[in-house]
């Protein structure tokens, strides 16, 4: 988007946190809209970044919603840590497929590509190279 930008465009959000992952991304993208000419609106706070009072208020927002979500992160691994220590947390469950040398060896011999093997296992791309990583560990043979 910000390279499509032109003078006098304005760049509508519906929220301003959206824009950017922490407060200082979001001020660098605003004045990078800014720079180029162009005006920035949130629709939910309605920001007017073109005066001190405006460009204060989405600074100050933008902290506290960075600080939420680093406080929110902070609870999820405080219970999860808790949650191990009582012994409920079992993670995430472990895929496995048995026959997975079938389909290094197809794969490796250039008979399958990732894609069709992903497609016929219903795992994900990023799944199957760990399976195969696996594999190739225990010492695979082809």
């Amino acid at each position: 988007m910000l390279e499509y930008i032109r003078e006098d465009d304005t760049v509508y959000v519906e929220e301003f946190s959206r824009l950017g992952r922490s407060t200082a991304d979001l001020l660098a993208i605003v004045q990078q809209i800014e720079d180029l000419g162009a005006k920035f609106i949130s629709l939910k706070e309605k920001f007017d970044t073109h005066t001190p009072a405006g460009k204060l208020q989405m600074t100050m927002m933008a902290a506290i919603a960075e600080f939420e979500r680093a406080m929110i992160l902070v609870r999820q691994r405080e219970s999860v840590e808790i949650a191990k220590r009582a012994s409920k947390y079992k993670g995430r469950k472990k895929i496995s497929v048995p026959d997975i040398g079938t389909y290094y060896n197809l794969y490796m011999t250039r008979q399958a590509t990732k894609t069709m093997i992903v497609a016929e296992l219903g795992v994900s791309q990023t799944t199957l190279d760990i399976l195969f990583k696996e594999y190739e560990g225990k010492g695979a043979n082809i």
